[in-house]
């Protein structure tokens, strides 16, 4: 579980940051998502334990917009995206319809990024699942203003 700062944000722990499971965005082949973004990853299980290991974590480009989709049998408790150093940096944005969460943010640097998933599994039904989608150009302007932990650099 993330610990919670004075400034009110969570900060992964180093031991959730080591055993984070690994997701390489792919191209996306699809045609019809393909419009929308360039590269997406999915993570999906019907483990009924993975609410106790769901957190993950995928390399970015600084400048490019991420949309990132946390679902499960119950709604997921409050998705987060955290920088290289564990420190939350975006979190739901209560968009998703019940058992999905949304959040998205620009990369404000080229690196590691984490997401805890938050999922909220149910007794009947355990599938929970994660999607992390990079939109195809960069965006501009930039929307967040963040500074990053590898080279610190702000957009």
């Amino acid at each position: 579980m993330s610990n919670y700062s004075q400034d009110h944000r969570y900060t992964l722990t180093p031991n959730e940051m080591d055993w984070a499971w690994r997701l390489d965005l792919r191209p996306v082949h699809d045609p019809e998502l393909g419009q929308y973004y360039g590269r997406t990853a999915h993570f999906g299980t019907h483990d009924p334990y993975a609410s106790q290991d769901d957190i993950f974590v995928f390399h970015a480009t600084r400048g490019m917009a991420y949309t990132v989709q946390s679902g499960s049998y119950f709604d997921p408790v409050d998705l987060r995206i955290h920088d290289d150093h564990g420190r939350e940096i975006a979190s739901d944005d209560g968009s998703g319809a019940y058992g999905y969460d949304y959040a998205s943010f620009v990369a404000p640097y080229t690196g590691w990024y984490y997401i805890d998933a938050a999922w909220s599994q149910g007794a009947y039904d355990t599938y929970a699942s994660l999607n992390v989608h990079g939109d195809r150009v960069p965006a501009s302007p930039a929307t967040n203003t963040t500074v990053g932990s590898a080279g610190h650099h702000k957009v």
